[in-house]
């Protein structure tokens, strides 16, 4: 298997930080997972964020537009969820902000990651 760039590694183990801070966050979920839909929709989503982490892992270069729609889509909902009146619980709010800080932070390391023809040493 061919060397990857660093920061396909380093934003791997992001998205998993941030899928894990995402599991974090139904501590703070406003109903409970009492609901086959609720159940199917966190395990969808972290089976979803997974497959993206491992094939960033992998050094899949188009993977990063993959979840820069996903990020935009769900800074989208979360700006709506801000702006909206709803009621949403502090804590939740916190921590889907932490989890969209993340996963802009793994989107910048896997977009200055340097197109380069030949063969590059990593060892640094």
């Amino acid at each position: 298997m061919a060397a990857v760039h660093p920061n396909y590694i380093k934003s791997s183990n992001l998205i998993i930080l941030s899928m894990l801070v995402g599991l974090m966050s139904l501590a703070f979920a406003q109903e409970p997972l009492k609901t086959l839909p609720a159940v199917l929709s966190v395990i969808i989503t972290i089976l979803f964020l997974g497959v993206i982490a491992f094939l960033v892992r992998r050094g899949i270069s188009w993977m990063k537009y993959v979840l820069l729609v996903v990020f935009i889509l769900g800074l989208a909902a979360l700006i709506l969820l801000i702006i909206g009146k709803q009621h949403v619980r502090t804590g939740a709010l916190v921590v889907n902000i932490l989890q969209t800080l993340i996963q802009l932070w793994a989107l910048i390391r896997l977009f200055t990651i340097p197109k380069s023809p030949g063969k590059v040493s990593f060892n640094k």
